[in-house]
């Protein structure tokens, strides 16, 4: 089983990746034995970048920060071109960068619609776009998508969000039955009610809490560390004939 999750001798970029979900998902993906992890954010600071570097050394495994906004194709260049620079090649792409505003049909706005797509859905094809450059030529590579089960249901959240985690589970279709053939496997997660402070920011009120838990089977949240686990199988040899799939981690919740 150890061996079977063993990623030796792999680099992996992991997107937003300072803080949350992200974050555990690169400390896992080292704890498997990654050569070296690139750490992505826009927003962070250099300290919270410090932070989560210092984490990974800890685990013996090389880290790159690199400040980079995956709405923008430059900056996805710049991303990949710092990580080939380093380590000569890239194994592991995990589209975790995502952002989420509340709202309704009736106030949403054109810049938050705008704002959410271009992240959390032209990002992640930007993403992919670069990361198969290289995967292609290599006859190798693991892409995993961190959807949403708003994305699935259509969420609760705001149109923009449900509309664009969506959109991430076609991309996920497309690209894994387009790209299997040169041994490239993507896939994608969709999380549902999980730890963090994003979610901790949208449901704050003790009462939207416990009315939420009553709708979740397991009767309670995730935490990152459980939906990180399927990351690391998406990545691992144990899930060689899965391709274009959306594992959903929702508790039972439908």
């Amino acid at each position: 089983m150890k061996e079977l999750l063993s990623l030796e001798g792999k680099v992996a970029i992991v997107t937003g990746s300072t803080r949350g979900l992200g974050r555990e998902i690169a400390l896992k993906l080292a704890k498997a034995g990654c050569l070296g992890i690139t750490i992505n954010s826009v927003t962070s600071s250099e300290e919270k970048f410090n932070e989560v570097s210092k984490e990974i050394n800890k685990l013996g495994v090389e880290t790159l920060e690199v400040k980079a906004d995956v709405s923008k194709k430059e900056d996805v260049k710049k991303l990949f071109d710092e990580t080939i620079n380093k380590w000569g090649h890239i194994d592991i792409l995990i589209n975790n960068s995502g952002i989420c505003s509340g709202g309704s049909y009736f106030d949403v706005t054109e810049e938050e619609w705008d704002s959410t797509i271009d992240v959390n859905l032209k990002g992640v094809f930007l993403c992919i776009q670069e990361a198969i450059k290289y995967m292609k030529a290599q006859s190798s590579g693991w892409i995993v998508n961190i959807s949403s089960t708003a994305g699935i249901t259509g969420g609760t959240v705001g149109p923009q969000y449900g509309a664009s985690k969506s959109g991430v589970i076609a991309l996920t279709q497309s690209a894994g039955r387009t790209l299997a053939k040169f041994g490239i496997y993507v896939n994608a997660v969709a999380p549902g009610d999980m730890d963090t402070e994003l979610l901790r920011g949208l449901f704050n009120d003790n009462i939207k809490k416990e009315q939420r838990l009553k709708t979740i089977p397991l009767g309670r949240i995730s935490n990152p560390e459980e939906i990180a686990n399927i990351v690391l199988f998406l990545v691992s040899p144990m899930s060689s004939y899965i391709v274009g799939e959306t594992i959903r981690a929702s508790g039972g919740r439908i």
